[in-house]
Order: C-alpha cells, then sequence, then structure tokens
C-alpha cells in the first residue's frame, strides 16, 4: 500500500511540474505590447496620375491621419512644399486598387503658368498602364 502511495503522489508531482512548465512557457512566450509608433518627420503626399501617365499633381497630404486640403497655400503654410519634391530622379511609390504595383520617377518639373503644382513622370511598373479614365495613384509613404 505504501509503495502505491509513493507511486501516486511521484505521478501528481510529475504533473504539477509539467503543469507549471507549460504555464511558463505560455507566459513568457507571450508578445510583448506594440511600441509606440512615432509621427512621420514629413508629411505624406498624395498625387494623382494624370494623362496617361505622363504627370503628376497632388492630390493632399496625411496629416495626423488625416488628409489634409491641397491648396498650394495651405500646403506650403504646413511646410510640404510639394515643388520641392519634384527634383528629377525622385521616386514615388505607384499605387493602383490599393496595393503598390510599381514606382514612379520624375523626369522633370513642369514650368510655366498653367503647370501648377505638377512633374512629368515615367512610370516602371508592368502591372498598369494608367490611360484614359484609368488612373493611379503615387505617394512618398514609407
Amino acid at each position: 500500500m505504501r509503495l502505491f502511495r509513493c507511486k501516486l503522489w511521484l505521478r501528481n508531482i510529475g504533473e504539477y511540474s509539467l503543469f507549471v512548465l507549460s504555464l511558463a512557457a505560455l507566459v513568457f512566450s507571450q508578445n510583448s505590447p506594440n511600441p509606440e509608433r512615432t509621427p512621420l518627420q514629413q508629411n505624406i503626399v498624395v498625387y494623382a496620375v494624370l494623362g496617361d501617365g505622363t504627370y503628376i499633381e497632388p492630390v493632399g497630404y496625411v496629416d495626423g491621419g488625416k488628409m489634409a486640403d491641397s491648396s498650394g497655400k495651405t500646403a506650403e503654410n504646413e511646410g510640404v512644399g510639394y515643388k520641392s519634391r519634384y527634383a528629377a530622379g525622385r521616386k514615388y511609390s505607384l499605387v493602383f486598387g490599393g496595393a503598390r504595383v510599381g514606382d514612379i520617377e520624375i523626369k522633370e518639373q513642369m514650368t510655366g503658368d498653367c503647370a501648377g503644382d505638377s512633374a512629368q513622370i515615367l512610370i516602371r511598373s508592368s502591372a498598369i498602364r494608367p490611360k484614359g479614365f484609368v488612373m493611379a495613384l503615387a505617394t512618398d509613404a514609407p
């Protein structure tokens, strides 16, 4: 009888130890909380790809998670400066259907009274060729 109690006691200790180790593994394997996201240093600008994919114009910029006015005066006051983002060779992400489908590259800033805040571009994408009413967006979001 004594031997039976000893085996039962050892079995209970083994099960208890296994339970404690499993619980400890579960607790320590939990992911740490998500780190605080730091706000971007610059505003994210969203551009419309127009003219059968030959040029871009700003639609607006993201300020505090919301789209902000794209008018030149408001944007310049906020430090967005669309024209300063049109350096030749600068690249932006091409977005179509809610997904990144390629890149655009700035050829040159358009000049003239009617040019506004626009730039000529080259599209580098095999997934889409904007034409007519099929348009895309471009952005400098990371």
